[in-house]
């Protein structure tokens, strides 16, 4: 399903985010490049503190690469029911260990993840319009939304290529749909 396709693929993110200071531009490139946000409330809560932590450690010239994590936790106490939702992302479990070393073969894939997410759902919104539309009186718009929807699917197909490409990110995402 959509939803867990996005909890894994965003939480994957923002592990490697947070335990991979090396890996965080090619991040924040990868989610600025196909204009990809966070979906899930809970991750784009955290994804919004530590864009804020950084900003303040930009400001005082501050260096936040190691003390990320810190600086998080004590921001715990300011939002506790937020941060628990996300308080697993600060202490990696062994698959997520495991993930972190192969973090640049998958930013790609989770950030594919995403993208086919928000694809898919301009793709039904396009057939959505498209059904509803007279041939009679609206064949170019009809016209648009065919084309529209048939550009999208060709950019899935691309997306699924990727995550293909980038080594067991489509297993996880098989194994996790079948759990």
């Amino acid at each position: 399903s959509e939803h867990i396709l996005l909890e894994k693929a965003e939480a994957l993110l923002l592990g490697i985010y947070l335990h991979c200071p090396e890996y965080r531009q090619m991040i924040i490139d990868s989610l600025e490049t196909e204009d990809l946000l966070f979906s899930l409330s809970h991750h784009r809560f955290l994804w919004q503190q530590i864009l804020g932590l950084q900003e303040i450690a930009a400001k005082s010239r501050t260096n936040t690469s190691n003390s990320l994590i810190s600086l998080l936790q004590e921001s715990s106490l300011k939002f506790p029911e937020e941060m628990a939702q996300v308080a697993h992302l600060f202490h990696p479990d062994e698959k997520l260990s495991k993930d972190l070393t192969r973090a640049s073969v998958l930013i790609p894939a989770a950030t594919a993840c995403l993208e086919t997410v928000v694809c898919e759902k301009h793709r039904r919104y396009c057939l959505q319009q498209w059904q509803k539309l007279n041939p009679a009186t609206d064949y170019q718009r009809m016209q648009y939304y065919w084309r529209e929807s048939n550009a999208v699917k060709k950019r899935i197909q691309e997306l699924e290529k990727t995550r293909l490409n980038n080594s067991g990110y489509h297993s996880l995402r098989q194994s996790e749909m079948l759990s």
